[in-house]
């Protein structure tokens, strides 16, 4: 499924961004991969900006055969984005579209924010990389993607809470620093709209074939 205003791009490999390979996990059997499972009522979508506080966010950055993006966001996505993973997305643009169904919001933010860099910098034009860098702190909670070795260390850089990566062609989420709570291989939450929790909840459960580090 594509994602309107959101595009791939060639990308480091994990382990280039790294440095070094990450060793792979044997996890017990899981179910299937699917959709995350909801219950309760959905209320009526109103679009609202999406403001956080700093001290609460964590850095995701999301690998997949294209490009590399990263983000940073509250500590609640983590969970939401295990939830993503456990539908076995090709692409980045597959988590988005299951994150919608999550928090709308949260990922309105995050395609804002990779439509601006996509607006403002163009691939292997360093004075536009130049100019947005000098205009956004890359080290800040910002969308942007990785198409530039001077942006390579920011994906990598902890927000306030950590940062985790997640590869989507090698099925790996690497928490490489997590202080929100361990991601789990199972687990359920409540989904958001505006921003805010709702009674209406998801479920998720990743497949043997994910690796979870660690």
């Amino acid at each position: 499924m594509r994602v309107p205003g959101v595009r791939g791009v060639s990308g480091p490999t994990e382990t280039q961004l790294l440095g070094k390979p990450v060793l792979r996990s044997l996890f017990s059997t899981a179910p299937g991969s699917r959709l995350p499972a909801v219950s309760g009522d959905c209320p009526r979508r109103r679009r609202v900006a999406y403001t956080w506080d700093m001290d609460g966010l964590l850095r995701f950055t999301v690998i997949d055969n294209e490009g590399t993006i990263s983000f940073g966001g509250p500590g609640h996505l983590a969970k939401m984005m295990a939830a993503a993973c456990a539908h076995s997305p090709a692409s980045i643009d597959q988590v988005l579209a299951t994150l919608a169904t999550l928090d709308p919001s949260m990922t309105d933010s995050i395609r804002h924010g990779l439509a601006r860099f996509d607006e403002f910098v163009v691939r292997d034009d360093a004075t536009s990389i130049e100019q947005w860098i000098a205009q956004n702190d890359p080290l800040s909670g910002t969308a942007f993607r990785l198409i530039d070795s001077r942006l390579r260390e920011a994906t990598l850089t902890p927000l306030p809470l950590g940062v985790i990566m997640i590869n989507l062609p090698d099925k790996r989420i690497v928490q490489i620093e997590n202080r929100y709570g361990p991601i789990l291989r199972k687990d359920r939450g409540r989904m958001r709209r505006d921003g805010e929790p709702i009674s209406q909840v998801y479920t998720y459960e990743l497949s043997s074939d994910w690796s979870l580090l660690p």
